[in-house]
């Protein structure tokens, strides 16, 4: 038989033809081409009787004449017994066909209606190669299976297929011939049994439209369904020993199914006369696998694969239901082992036969494979060997002219064989010259990996954070609102959220509808719970919210602006028009003025780094009012305290180093080589002897030594050798100060009074003093308040709190009052913005009230109903209640 690469898949149900064609290719079956028709009527059958007929007149033997066109006397009977008008008097029983159908057909052929000839001559016509072979699945109504129980397994094969043939013949009552019966054992030794009784009917309409056909039609295999889904489950799924799959087919007019354990198949149920248009269909395909079952004709299954036409009824969504504790999918097939256009990928499940046939021809031979084929003897022969009188002799010629061909490939080989020598040996010259570059490639691999691998966490983490979150939000908002209504379950759809609960009133359930922008009341049942009557409800919630902003909130960055410096004096040179904030951009132009040969380079995240040959470089600002920076790189041996000795003369002070380049600092007891690290240089400072007073502690020396009451952990580090409690100091006790020289500690024996200012768009230390003081030229003064925080007078960020001395000058056109902090208890629908529109006139200044409150606020977008929150009562609301 002649072996085809190219397969055409053939699946016949009813009035339907499903075709694929497909290939073989590096141990990939590729299902290239998929095809539908649909018959005007069913195939007529044929019986076994009729086949009978058939067969004794189709018995054609190739002759020697026929294969290299020599004359054989042996053969002459043989021959004698062909007819040639055979093929002809098909011809001349064939319907005529529609001339538009048919490319070359007779001009003098009439034209009449489409038939079925018609439409399988349009199929096979639009298949664009010319060499083919098909593969059939055998009409379900021509097979009957049949189940044999006994120890047939015992038995010798001979033995066994005799046996077998004998009992199908008395349970169908009738003589089988034995070429219509195939068989495979079951676990147990029980055996399934296939009998196909007629014709195959493509078959007979093939022949009777070969002559408007280019190609002759070649055929391979024709097999059961049952037994071409079996090479499909098998194939395409790795079934453990000790796992059980259902496979459940479900077609136009009736559905089966199988149950296989690991790659054996323990159950075949007999077809369900049961179509798609059947309303109780599931539940009898359900019914029937659990009757089976509670038979104990198979085990308990974890797994259940849909085929056919299941999708067209959602079956997938009725068996999750019944069968709650079992995974439910439609067929997919294995990337690793198909391919196939990304437009058929929906079909796979309705196309499963015809890819299953596929698969019985394209697969490689193994004893998983069920073979059986029912191709009639008659159409086997026929095909045994090409008719071509000059097929000898092209073989002779081939057998001729092979040693010069084999030569010729010889010196080629050796030819190519040498050229590979000397590349191989120009690459391992190269090879060895680039070796060195090996341990830095596999140093930035590493770092590209490790970067991945965050960003993908980083994905992973985000991805839908934000909409879960706008989802329960609304859920809860509607919850809080209404009251006498519970959700007690919700499951996640293809399309939306279906949510379950219980309502004590009807009419809740519609106004709890009525907080998505799309959704819908799926039921209401009236119930009890405890004698009360309640209502069971379920929503399907299709859209949370018509503004898909609200998912992806979008976050712009300002644009930096250029800086100018004056060689006297430093000013703040932005108009109120331009831009609130100034990025890290602006000091790294700032550098580059100041050290023209050095190019700074932006790290991460705003963080300088400045390329020089020697390890420090002082970057002295021609402002009196700016503090200088450093830019260290770090040597062999150097640890964050032994940096902070070299400029601190002290260790202690390494935290301060490490905070300000924690973003290039991953761990402070690890640092790079030649790692840049920004230090602000404080080489005018000295530690210096303070007295304690009564009413002192650490956080009030904090906040007047250091401007912040934070930093007391870094007071007591100074003297955590003298002080063994951080909450207990005494009077007249002497403890360390690390500030400026010059600095008068002992006269400061009053905190002085603060504001803090937060700065808003447009702001700067000019207008800040301005609104404060009168006068814009003591901006000065906020700055040397705030040197910590501002490292360029030139440059403060919106939301930047700014400490305010509020006794600078008496004359400031703008009083500074305390604000009361007040207990305000949190009512439904409230938010954090519409709290500060009511106490602080702005809900800009939501974070004011979120910074006072972060140790029970996790999330900003979530406070919840009796919260009690502390606020700055600046619109004097308390007063107004209490006095209401």
């Amino acid at each position: 038989m002649a072996k085809f690469n190219n397969i055409l898949s053939i699946y016949i149900n009813g009035r339907d033809i499903k075709t694929i064609l497909s290939t073989y290719h590096k141990g990939k079956i590729r299902l290239n081409v998929f095809d539908h028709v649909s018959l005007l009527s069913p195939l007529p059958i044929t019986t076994l009787e009729s086949l009978k007929a058939i067969s004794e007149e189709d018995g054609d033997v190739e002759t020697t004449e026929d294969v290299f066109g020599i004359d054989s006397a042996s053969e002459t009977e043989i021959d004698s017994e062909l007819s040639a008008d055979d093929e002809s008097g098909l011809e001349k029983e064939a319907p005529e066909l529609s001339l538009d159908m048919v490319g070359d057909v007779d001009e003098n052929l009439e034209e009449e209606s489409e038939s079925n000839h018609d439409i399988i001559l349009g199929l096979y016509t639009r298949i664009a190669i010319k060499k083919y072979s098909q593969a059939i699945n055998l009409p379900r109504n021509l097979v009957n299976t049949i189940r044999l129980s006994g120890n047939y397994s015992q038995m010798k094969p001979r033995n066994r297929r005799k046996q077998i043939l004998a009992d199908v013949q008395d349970r169908m009552e009738r003589h089988i011939p034995e070429n219509n019966l195939k068989y495979f054992l079951t676990p147990d030794g029980d055996v399934y049994a296939f009998v196909f009784l007629g014709q195959i009917p493509l078959i007979k309409i093939t022949d009777e439209i070969q002559k408007y056909i280019k190609s002759k039609q070649h055929y391979t295999h024709a097999a059961p369904n049952d037994i071409i889904l079996t090479n499909l489950l098998f194939y395409n799924y790795n079934i453990d020993a000790e796992e059980n799959i259902a496979l459940v087919n479900i077609e136009d007019n009736d559905s089966s199914f199988l149950i296989a354990k690991g790659k054996s198949i323990l159950y075949l149920s007999y077809p369900i006369q049961k179509g798609l248009n059947s309303p109780d269909l599931l539940n009898s395909v359900s019914g029937k696998v659990l009757y089976e079952h509670d038979l104990g004709r198979f085990p308990e299954f974890t797994r259940i694969i849909l085929t056919g036409q299941a999708k067209k009824i959602d079956a997938m969504e009725f068996f999750q239901t019944s069968f709650p504790e079992v995974e439910v999918e439609y067929l997919k097939l294995d990337p690793e082992k198909f391919e196939l256009p990304e437009e058929n990928q929906a079909e796979i499940a309705e196309y499963a036969i015809p890819i299953g046939l596929a698969i019985t021809l394209h697969q490689p031979k193994t004893k998983d494979a069920l073979t059986h084929n029912f191709l009639p003897d008659y159409v086997v022969r026929r095909q045994k060997v090409m008719k071509l009188a000059w097929h000898g002799v092209i073989l002779l010629l081939l057998i001729l002219s092979s040693p010069m061909g084999i030569d010729w490939l010889y010196k080629e080989k050796t030819k190519t064989y040498n050229e590979s020598l000397s590349k191989s040996a120009n690459l391992n010259i190269a090879i060895t010259d680039l070796e060195w570059v090996s341990p830095i490639v596999d140093s930035l691999a590493n770092d590209y990996s490790i970067n991945m691998a965050k960003l993908a966490l980083l994905d992973t983490l985000s991805k839908g954070t934000l909409r879960w979150s706008v989802t329960y939000s609304r859920i809860y908002e509607a919850l809080m609102d209404l009251d006498g209504l519970w959700i007690t379950n919700f499951k996640s759809k293809p399309r939306g959220i279906e949510l379950n609960g219980i309502s004590l009133y009807r009419d809740r359930i519609s106004k709890f509808n009525d907080y998505f922008a799309d959704a819908e009341i799926i039921s209401v049942v009236p119930s009890n719970i405890r004698e009360k009557p309640v209502y069971q409800f379920a929503v399907n919630v299709n859209k949370v919210t018509n503004d898909l902003g609200d998912y992806n909130p979008k976050v712009s960055m300002p644009q930096p602006h250029q800086l100018e410096f004056d060689d006297t004096k430093v000013e703040p040179v932005y108009s109120d028009e331009e831009i609130d904030t100034i990025g890290a951009s602006d000091i790294h132009e700032v550098i580059s003025e100041i050290k023209p040969d050095t190019t700074p380079v932006l790290v991460e995240d705003d963080t300088l780094s400045i390329p020089v040959e020697t390890d420090t470089i002082q970057l002295d600002i021609k402002a009196d009012s700016i503090e200088p920076i450093v830019i260290h790189r770090v040597n062999s041996g150097e640890t964050l305290k032994s940096i902070s000795i070299k400029y601190f003369g002290t260790d202690s002070l390494w935290k301060e180093i490490y905070e300000f380049n924690c973003d290039l600092i991953t761990d402070p007891n690890k640092i790079n080589l030649k790692q840049p690290l920004v230090i602000l240089s404080d080489l005018d400072r000295q530690a210096v002897a303070y007295t304690v007073k009564a009413g002192d502690n650490l956080k009030l020396l904090a906040e007047k030594f250091f401007g912040d009451e934070n930093r007391w952990e870094k007071l007591y580090e100074l003297n955590e050798t003298i002080l063994p409690n951080p909450n207990v100091i005494h009077v007249g006790q002497e403890i360390t100060i690390y500030t400026r020289v010059n600095t008068n500690i002992v006269e400061q024996t009053e905190p002085i009074p603060m504001v803090f200012h937060r700065v808003v768009s447009g702001e700067t230390l000019k207008k800040i003093s301005k609104k404060y003081y009168n006068d814009e030229s003591k901006w000065e003064e906020i700055y040397e308040l705030n040197k910590e925080i501002i490292l360029n007078p030139n440059i403060i960020h919106i939301g930047q709190e700014l400490k305010i001395n509020t006794i600078l000058d008496t004359n400031a056109i703008v009083p500074i009052k305390s604000v009361p902090i007040v207990i305000h208890k949190v009512v439904s629908g409230e938010s954090l913005k519409e709290i500060a529109d009511m106490y602080l006139g702005d809900e800009n200044r939501w974070e004011e009230i979120y910074k006072l409150n972060h140790d029970q606020i996790f999330n900003i977008d979530y406070i919840y109903v009796g919260q009690k929150l502390k606020v700055p009562d600046e619109m004097g609301i308390s007063g107004r209640n209490n006095k209401d």
